[in-house]
């Protein structure tokens, strides 16, 4: 399914105005629950009153409904679902099928962005932990997530993208969760990725020499020095180095 801007945010929050119940979740068309989902995560919340968003796991299937895998998510604060380069893009994220959340929690955190079409349901989550939601984990598969060609998710360029813009303003936020030392980590990461990563790529195209592209890079450094921090700029910095010895 890949609905225009907008459409499935805003079809999903016309269905939480409808919604009754004091468990909330949605599924896309191509997926679907697993026997006893239901039950298991409800006996969860029943148990964990203090929880406000359960995760289980969530099995991966083909186009024909041939099992891939199973995928379980491990987030439980919000530094770790704003940290895209070590934990969500590192095989922890969540998988929007499995993830069920309380009523109580959307009417603190409110509708979904409609703004939005790629990772909606990840700024949500990031909200509901942002807002001091607590997260809980079942571990069972309730859910099939399937992989065909014409999803959305099969677009990652876009979607992590969309992931950057989104997480940007929550990593720079003062007045949030996260520690001090927590910001600065993030900020590296997102600079050298949405920044420097990108002007090595201009660099590229323009057909520098690697003396140019180094000052060019040299000088942005500069500007941001806290690109210094991230993990991937060190071993890169390291590789330079070794070329001149």
């Amino acid at each position: 399914m890949d609905c225009r801007l907008g459409e499935q945010g805003n079809a999903i929050n016309k269905g939480l105005k409808l919604a009754s119940g004091e468990i909330i979740a949605y599924i896309n068309s191509d997926d679907f629950y697993l026997p006893g989902a239901f039950q298991g995560v409800a006996q969860y919340f029943i148990s964990h009153s203090d929880v406000d968003l359960v995760h289980g796991q969530c099995r991966y299937i083909d186009e024909n409904g041939n099992k891939l895998r199973d995928h379980a998510g491990n987030i439980t604060r919000y530094a770790e679902i704003l940290d895209l380069w070590d934990v969500w893009w590192k095989k922890r994220q969540f998988v929007q099928p499995e993830v069920f959340w309380t009523r109580r929690i959307t009417d603190k955190v409110g509708p979904f962005r409609e703004n939005l079409h790629w990772v909606m349901d990840y700024e949500y989550w990031a909200r509901i932990l942002q807002a001091g939601g607590n997260v809980g984990r079942f571990d069972a598969p309730v859910a099939c997530f399937r992989f065909h060609t014409n999803q959305k998710s099969t677009q990652p360029e876009k979607t992590a993208e969309e992931l950057l813009q989104v997480v940007r303003p929550l990593i720079w936020e003062r007045r949030s969760l996260l520690s001090r030392s927590e910001r600065l980590r993030l900020k590296a990461k997102w600079l050298f990725d949405a920044v420097f990563r990108k002007e090595a790529a201009r660099s590229l195209a323009e057909k520098q020499s690697r003396v140019q592209r180094w000052i060019r890079l040299a000088m942005l450094v500069w500007r941001y020095p806290a690109i210094i921090i991230a993990p991937e700029f060190r071993r890169r910095a390291r590789g330079a180095l070794s070329f001149w010895n």
